[in-house]
């Protein structure tokens, strides 16, 4: 392990600079600290790590000590902070090292790490689990609402609050979701605390489910917590989360999948989202696993009994972890055109757009084709709910679950259609993406009074 000193700047006139240290240890790190301690770069050796003696230099031999010495004194501990969290085998960031080094200088000793920030542990499992965009976020919003909920008991309270990991239990879960269901109006009675937040301006109702969410996270990370040994107790233990209740999934009619088909789309983008839409659709993919697909790696050709299929083959991301089988999907007619409009064009298996185009894109192209059948629907600003056309709510993740419906509906088996999407047979997850048909379930019904062979009256009541 090597620490070294870095003085350096942009600016000419500068000439008081802040030390920076660079710890190097091998493969296994390689991390940069800031520090308050400023020296004259005209006059600071970095190799030497010391004033140079010079006579032109204006500092006298005792300010030249105490720089060198503090910054000897900051080597050490960096190296005493390194050495306690290298034995843990903790991914470290130079953001995450860097708070730890500040906190052993602060309080100087480890008695504070030990006992650990909630929201810096928080950031660890971030770095440990490698998780995706979307998980980052979500875990980052509620990093954001604990330091939002520890600034709100400090001024409430007229003392500095940090939430440890100590101090996590029913009655602090219980405190912490019940500000955060009500943050809309502790931030309305207390706006002078949110001024240098600009993401509040965007909040919104906070819906049950998506407080059960946020409140997962923490109940996720503390089975973490348990097995990397930070934490003895569980206050999930007593404290029980409600299960999430989900409205019925919104998924395309076999009849609008058609009109999406059909419709004449002149410009050439538009053509693009349509076409990703349907090829998503053909083999009930997620979006984002098209974005790595190329022609050379995924697309493959099975045979059997003599009859050649065309396939794509890929890892999904979300079951990856769990196992390594990789799903090959057989290419319908739809898939085929899908791609093939786009088969010299591109290395890839469709043609990669942003998802922000795309996911505004689809709208367009929804509103265009007509599908504008009434959805209800909860409106996350006044939690109320109302009806609203389908082009709307259009969401590349509505290709995976007209997928998914439409399997359903068609009477398809259950192991089959799962093998393709790569959800397990018995998950309850399935339940938040198959949209029964009305059609269906009068199929079901009709089946079971077909006893009756004369159609019945219509009721004046439904004239």
């Amino acid at each position: 392990m090597v620490i070294s000193t870095k003085v350096e700047t942009t600016c000419r006139k500068k000439t008081m600079v802040n030390v920076r240290f660079r710890l190097i240890d091998g493969r296994h790190a390689e991390l940069w600290v800031k520090s308050e301690i400023k020296v004259d770069i005209r006059f600071w050796d970095n190799e030497n790590e010391c004033y140079r003696n010079v006579k032109a230099s204006p500092y006298t031999l005792t300010e030249q000590k105490i720089a060198k010495d503090a910054v000897a004194l900051r080597k050490m501990k960096i190296e005493e902070v390194y050495l306690k969290f290298k034995d843990k085998n903790i991914r470290l960031t130079s953001k995450i090292f860097n708070e730890y080094v500040e906190k052993f200088i602060k309080y100087g000793s480890f008695e504070e790490l030990k006992v650990n920030v909630l929201t810096d542990q928080l950031g660890r499992y971030i770095i440990d689990r490698r998780f995706g965009k979307t998980k980052v976020k979500a875990i980052n919003t509620l990093i954001n609402s604990i330091k939002r909920y520890e600034r709100y008991v400090s001024h409430i309270k007229h003392i500095e609050y940090t939430t440890y990991l100590k101090d996590v239990n029913k009655l602090w879960l219980k405190d912490f979701q019940t500000y955060f269901e009500n943050e809309l109006e502790i931030i309305k009675d207390y706006p002078e605390l949110y001024v240098n937040d600009k993401e509040v301006r965007y909040f919104s109702i906070r819906t049950e489910n998506y407080v059960i969410e946020i409140m997962g996270y923490i109940r996720r990370f503390w089975n973490w917590a348990l097995n990397e040994e930070l934490v003895n107790d569980n206050p999930f233990a007593k404290y029980k989360l409600n299960q999430p209740v989900y409205d019925d999934p919104i998924a395309m009619t076999r009849n609008e999948v058609s009109k999406l088909y059909s419709v004449d789309l002149v410009d050439e983008d538009f053509d693009l989202v349509r076409s990703i839409f349907l090829f998503q659709y053909s083999i009930g993919s997620r979006p984002g696993e098209l974005d790595s697909m190329t022609k050379e790696k995924n697309l493959i050709e099975l045979e059997e009994d003599g009859e050649i299929i065309k396939a794509v083959e890929y890892t999904q991301p979300k079951v990856a972890k769990k196992t390594k089988r990789k799903p090959a999907t057989p290419l319908n007619a739809l898939a085929l055109e899908m791609m093939n409009k786009y088969y010299f064009t591109t290395e890839r298996v469709m043609p990669k757009i942003s998802s922000s185009s795309y996911s505004k894109k689809l709208k367009q192209v929804f509103e265009i084709a007509g599908i504008d059948r009434k959805v209800l629907v909860m409106n996350k600003e006044t939690g109320e709910y109302e009806r609203k056309p389908l082009y709307m709510l259009a969401s590349p993740q509505m290709a995976r679950r007209t997928f998914l419906s439409h399997a359903v509906n068609s009477g398809a088996d259950k192991s089959v259609y799962t093998s393709i999407t790569g959800h397990k047979i018995n998950t309850p997850h399935l339940d938040r993406y198959i949209f029964v048909q009305p059609t269906t379930k009068k199929k079901l019904l009709d089946e079971m009074c077909d006893m009756v062979r004369k159609p019945a009256q219509q009721s004046k009541l439904f004239a």
